[in-house]
């Protein structure tokens, strides 16, 4: 899975290495007077051939656009998976909900829930639950009680 940004792309879809190839080519041309297209036309190759480590070795960086490898148990959804806790995922936007230790759900999100509505008259407020950006300590989630995760690990919203 590649990052960039903030958002994450996996390049083994075909529309998704498309979406990944766009994102870069605006990128390029809002960073740089002088575009290498050189460079631009290997990191296109690499995304169309699904090689990660292609795309890495390409000097996109000279044109202030910086891509980054996540490993599958670097997603968060993944690594509590693995460490034998039960994880959904909503159908609305990236967020995730988590069974701790203690049996509690916890709502992994980068957003807050809105309120319940009634008509235009908010009714009921949800709690937050725990909010981030895109990428997190394992030691924050360790301390809502995800005992199993391994410690001071960087884990990424997806």
């Amino acid at each position: 899975m590649i990052e960039l940004n903030g958002r994450f792309y996996d390049i083994s879809i075909k529309n998704i290495g498309k979406m990944l190839m766009k994102d870069i080519d605006e990128l390029v041309h809002e960073n740089v007077e002088e575009v290498d297209y050189e460079v631009l036309e290997e990191a296109n190759e690499a995304i169309e051939d699904g090689d990660e480590k292609a795309l890495l070795n390409t000097d996109l960086w000279e044109m202030h656009v910086n891509v980054a490898v996540i490993e599958e148990n670097e997603i968060i959804e993944n690594a509590l998976v693995e460490a034998g806790y039960k994880v959904n995922r909503s159908s609305h936007g990236v967020s995730l909900y988590a069974t701790n230790d203690q049996n509690e759900e916890v709502r992994i999100s980068d957003h807050k829930r809105p309120p319940i509505m009634e008509g235009l008259v908010p009714v009921q407020e949800h709690e937050a639950g725990f909010i981030i950006e895109s990428e997190v300590n394992s030691n924050e989630l360790i301390t809502l009680g995800f005992n199993k995760l391994e410690s001071g690990k960087t884990l990424y919203l997806a």
